[in-house]
């Protein structure tokens, strides 16, 4: 299964989703993709590929390890790529994606979740914010309201209000609620 999402000046593509995963859960984090198009030619592209292969993480030096309190993950890198490296609260290995150097290649390497390519494609949210960082662009964790034709984003840590504020924005200042939870913002 191949498709094209697109999210104001990029273009994620997708390809070779295990044939038994009949449908799509976009990633909730990668909300504003759900408009799906054709390929733009002058739009940035960023590619999601399934091709399972073999992986050896000696061949690569560890940039870092993060544990969030729930798994860990790890970013290795060697010449020509990156190996980002996901593992459940036990320590085990369940996915593996291999990163271009730009940031424009993902490839799912290995999947030991049995989600049929669901979870890994979920978790592609997690690479694009760093993605969008080489195209003058971030991801902010927080609410995008619409008040007076123009943009505001309220972000703070999680559970400090920030849906509450923007529910008082929507309802005694007619606000508009686009995204509650990541905006994307470019530099212009």
């Amino acid at each position: 299964m191949n498709i094209s999402l697109s999210m104001g000046d990029f273009i994620l593509h997708i390809e070779g989703m295990p044939k038994d995963n009949n449908y799509i859960t976009y990633p909730w984090k990668l909300d504003a993709f759900k408009t799906r198009n054709y390929i733009i030619e002058d739009k940035e592209c960023f590619l999601f590929k399934y091709e399972y292969k073999d992986y050896n993480l000696n061949d690569y030096i560890e940039v870092f390890i993060r544990y969030d309190g729930f798994c860990e993950y790890s970013l290795f890198e060697n010449s020509q790529n990156y190996l980002w490296v996901k593992k459940d609260c036990e320590k085990k290995i369940i996915l593996v994606f291999e990163i271009s150097k730009d940031w424009k290649k993902c490839l799912v390497v290995a999947d030991y979740t049995k989600t049929n390519g669901r979870y890994a494609f979920e978790y592609y949210a997690r690479f694009f914010q760093n993605a969008v960082l080489k195209f003058y662009s971030i991801v902010f964790h927080g609410v995008l309201l619409e008040y007076d034709n123009k943009g505001i984003i309220i972000t703070a840590s999680s559970g400090t209000g920030k849906t509450t504020h923007a529910r008082m924005w929507r309802d005694y200042e007619r606000a508009i609620i686009i995204n509650g939870d990541c905006s994307l913002c470019q530099k212009s």
